[in-house]
């Protein structure tokens, strides 16, 4: 006997056990008896108009978990940066062991959100078009990035702070200078704003 031949008695032999799962679908599967809990079971049998209105209130509540959410991420950004202050200022310094725990303006913004789970760039320009939330002045929230640079050329951005609120932000300087708290518009050339979260 070939080999084919023989591989085909062997499947047609086993045809049978491997439908021997019929007997688990012979009778129609019911929600009713499947789902113990009443609350889920009440939403199988919404009406159309009913699914629609809880589909609604669920994104409610799904917006108000984002906010949150958000502004755990802005505070936590904001605790990392604080726990910064005094450290001093180091060109390209991301923090690492090797730049001894020292950072630049970028290199602080990028480690203080990702302390809180958001991946931003490197680079001061890149960071400010990271999203395209670019809050006014007065919309400012604690968290937001604050740049400075020619307005309306995101390519001379050459610096970057963490709002902290009341005019305030958290900030690695320039060389000579420690991670510390300034007003904003202590430098001239205020650029405006991203909302990373």
């Amino acid at each position: 006997m070939n080999r084919v031949k023989g591989l085909a008695i062997s499947l047609t032999a086993a045809l049978p056990l491997l439908s021997g799962c019929e007997g688990l679908h012979a009778k129609p599967i019911s929600n009713a008896t499947a789902n113990e809990n009443p609350a889920i079971e009440k939403v199988n049998w919404y009406s159309p108009k009913e699914r629609a209105r809880e589909a609604a209130r669920q994104d409610r509540d799904a917006a108000q978990v984002s906010d949150v959410r958000s502004e755990d991420a802005a505070a936590s950004a904001i605790a990392y940066a604080r726990t910064k202050i005094g450290v001093p200022y180091l060109w390209g310094g991301d923090g690492t062991k090797a730049d001894g725990g020292r950072f630049d303006c970028s290199g602080l913004t990028k480690a203080a959100y990702a302390k809180a789970g958001i991946d931003i760039p490197r680079v001061a320009n890149d960071q400010y078009d990271t999203t395209d939330v670019h809050p006014s002045w007065n919309d400012l929230r604690p968290g937001d990035l604050v740049f400075f640079g020619n307005k309306g050329d995101s390519r001379s951005i050459h610096h970057v702070g963490i709002f902290i609120g009341k005019g305030k932000m958290l900030h690695a300087p320039k060389t000579g200078t420690k991670i510390r708290v300034n007003d904003v518009h202590y430098m001239p050339d205020y650029f405006g704003a991203t909302r990373v979260a």
